[in-house]
């Protein structure tokens, strides 16, 4: 599954840990400070060559990483450290290829710069980045 590669490429990375700051398909609402990573809308398949003569499928799902900092009544430079995480999650991920939980990653490409995107109720500091990701089909 993609959640699952693109998690274990951001603990490889030392970006955080699955399941303790780093979730998939949701944002709990603790800790403060973590990583979301949502799937959403793609492409259609394409086909790409795979070798001589060999035509190889691929998909091209995209994702979302969102990182959340603390309050910054509680942490004094939350939004600094969010947003140097969001950069870290992206000099992970853009550019990466190679294989993952089985999953046979040609590339993965930001879509766009992180970008600050809110803060929420309790004043926590919310940071994006969208990435479409060049996959062998299945």
């Amino acid at each position: 599954m993609l959640l699952d590669a693109i998690g274990t490429i951001l603990q490889a990375a030392a970006v955080g840990t699955v399941g303790t700051t780093i979730f998939k398909g949701t944002m709990p609402e603790t800790p403060d400070a973590c990583i979301a990573i949502y799937e959403y809308g793609s492409q259609g398949p394409e086909r790409i060559m795979g070798g001589v003569g060999n035509m190889v499928s691929c998909e091209i799902p995209a994702f979302q990483v969102c990182v959340r900092g603390d309050n910054e009544h509680q942490t004094a430079g939350a939004y600094l450290t969010a947003r140097n995480l969001i950069d870290d999650a992206f000099q992970a991920l853009d550019g990466y290829s190679g294989t993952v939980e089985s999953s046979v990653i040609y590339s993965i490409l930001a879509v766009g710069a992180p970008e600050f995107l809110k803060r929420d109720e309790n004043n926590r500091p919310y940071f994006i980045c969208n990435f479409d990701c060049w996959k062998q089909m299945g």
